[in-house]
């Protein structure tokens, strides 16, 4: 649970500067920096992002492949990404410095990508992997204030606009590094575990092994970041602002659910088919439950406090937000036949096509509909694209002839119903907003429901979390 809390801090920081971030930032200076840092978060999505699975996996499960797959990703992430990056931002900036306009602020995210991916895609995987609690709460707490602070120091006093942004995210970009350069040391491994078959024996075929996830994670940047960039070619860089402030207030409910799927993939990782067993049951339930409960949290809270908490300029975005939050209930769905495929199954060739064809149509979706001027249709293209992604990674199982009894996983319907009616009324309401004098008693009624079915899904997790804790104490 501290695993979750501390995660959903860490990726909750974007969301959490938001008021702030309207009230010092345009529209279009919001489209322009979101751009540039969606599409140059491609670096660690192609580069870095494909370690973290095996390298998290691999120490899970000990051996001497464990020990193997650590050296090679700590020499690969904390050395030559950065590096690589580095010099690549140097050369970036130099071309700026002799006139050539816009490469300076790309120059500074490039290196700040660079240097944050030792954090992201290496120390925060391995400590979590060996249980190490306290560091990794030194670590990413340390991160979190380097990054909240460095935004209100440069957006809002000493480098206001795109490039205080980006210069505040290279700051925290090398507090990470240093951070994990300092703290994060060779966890002790048991090599009483026999590696598996097909172990990496090289640098080169843990490249191998890791390659067929590149697409998987390319294609989840384009589930998430693509329609920006994609957005920006058939529209203005104000309705790309909008677009991505709606967005990432609906990613709210995406790192609410990455962060509880991360805090049990040891237990996906350990699981043996015919599934699902008696711990794996109630964990799938419970992330189908939240599903639903975390996107029409969401919903009412943006509906009540929309109005306070951003500035006027961005009213015509929240609206957005509420069809962008219908994608989010099935990519709640999509976690869980994705962790029996890859975590329990380790069927990583698998990994990806779900997510292409997803980002595929959220593409063609973004490019139709940003044509044709509307928003709500882009929107609704990109929830679309996450309902293929859900449907995708279920056929995929199916596919693999994995042995997975659906009828178990699914939620009570006294519990399933009532929270898909409250997620349907909750974001009806803030589709009417700013209109809210009709729906204000609703959305009340809609609080207090959805506190009742919080507090019976944390009395049913908290059961599941007693039974699992001292089963995996048992298997270290």
């Amino acid at each position: 649970m501290v695993y979750v809390i501390i995660g959903v801090l860490q990726r909750s920081l974007a969301f959490l500067i938001l008021p702030f971030v309207t009230r010092v930032l345009s529209p279009s200076d919001y489209g322009r920096v979101s751009v540039v840092v969606t599409t140059l978060s491609l670096v660690g999505v192609i580069l870095g992002a494909s370690l973290e699975v095996p390298l998290f996996r691999a120490l899970a499960r000990g051996g001497t492949q464990a020990e193997r797959i650590f050296r090679w990703s700590r020499l690969y992430l904390l050395w030559l990404l950065p590096s690589l990056c580095i010099g690549v931002a140097t050369v970036l900036w130099l071309l700026c410095l002799r006139g050539a306009d816009g490469f300076g602020i790309w120059a500074v995210e490039l290196a700040s990508a660079g240097l944050t991916a030792s954090l992201t895609f290496y120390a925060l995987p391995v400590v979590r992997a060996t249980d190490r609690l306290g560091l990794y709460a030194g670590l990413a707490l340390t991160w979190m204030f380097s990054l909240v602070a460095g935004k209100l120091l440069f957006l809002g006093w000493l480098l206001p606009g795109p490039a205080g942004w980006v210069t505040s995210d290279l700051l925290s970009g090398a507090v990470a590094w240093i951070s994990v350069l300092l703290l994060v040391q060779p966890p002790a491994i048991s090599k009483a575990t026999s590696d598996p078959e097909g172990s990496p024996a090289s640098p080169w075929s843990f490249a191998v092994m890791c390659l067929p996830l590149v697409p998987h994670r390319l294609a989840f940047w384009g589930l998430t970041s693509l329609s920006r960039p994609a957005l920006l070619l058939v529209a203005s860089v104000k309705d790309v602002g909008l677009f991505s402030f709606a967005a990432n207030v609906a990613a709210v409910s995406m790192t609410l659910l990455a962060e509880l799927n991360r805090s049990v993939l040891l237990e996906y990782s350990r699981e043996q088919f015919p599934a699902p067993s008696s711990a794996t049951r109630q964990i799938a339930q419970t992330q189908l439950m939240a599903a639903l409960l975390i996107p029409t949290m969401v919903a009412i809270g943006v509906t009540i406090f929309g109005q306070a908490i951003v500035g006027s300029a961005y009213y015509p975005a929240l609206r957005l937000i509420a069809l962008l939050l219908v994608g989010q209930v099935f990519y709640g769905v999509y976690l869980v036949p994705m962790n029996y495929l890859v975590q329990s199954a380790g069927l990583f060739r698998w990994s990806s096509f779900a997510s292409v064809f997803g980002a595929a149509w959220i593409l063609v979706s973004v490019l139709v509909a940003g044509s044709l001027d509307s928003l709500p249709l882009v929107a609704l293209g990109n929830s679309g694209g996450y309902l293929v992604m859900a449907g995708g990674a279920i056929c995929l199982v199916r596919l693999a002839k994995l042995r997975v009894n659906w009828a178990l996983l699914l939620p009570p319907a006294t519990i399933a119903l009532p929270m898909t009616l409250a997620f349907a009324a909750a974001t009806t309401s803030l589709l009417m907003f700013p209109r809210l004098d009709r729906w204000l008693p609703l959305v009340l009624a809609l609080c207090a429901l959805v506190v009742v079915i919080a507090m019976g899904l944390t009395t049913y997790g908290l059961r599941g979390v007693r039974q699992i804790m001292p089963r995996r104490a048992r298997t270290k």
